[in-house]
């Protein structure tokens, strides 16, 4: 195969994944401009948690650190911030 053809190739896998990005932002955007997806997002991702969790009656939750940044974010964004972790007790 000829290095221009390598090159094509490459650059149409950066041209996709950047649209995949792209599609990402704006739907993240979204979340953060639209109250009721916002809540709508956040409903399901704790229902996910509920139906991950469900085995204990009690446990606290670990969140990633993603999943923490993100709940952080939302909170700041909302003026819903507390110092104190996540979780159920």
């Amino acid at each position: 195969m000829r290095l221009s053809q390598l090159t094509n190739i490459q650059q149409d896998k950066l041209h996709q994944e950047y649209e995949e990005l792209e599609r990402k932002i704006d739907y993240y955007n979204r979340i953060l401009t639209d109250d009721e997806l916002c809540r709508q997002v956040m409903k399901d991702e704790l229902n996910e948690v509920k139906e991950k969790y469900a085995t204990c009656a009690v446990r606290r939750l670990k969140l990633s650190a993603e999943e923490s940044l993100i709940l952080k974010t939302l909170r700041r964004r909302r003026g819903y911030y507390y110092h104190q972790p996540f979780g159920l007790h």
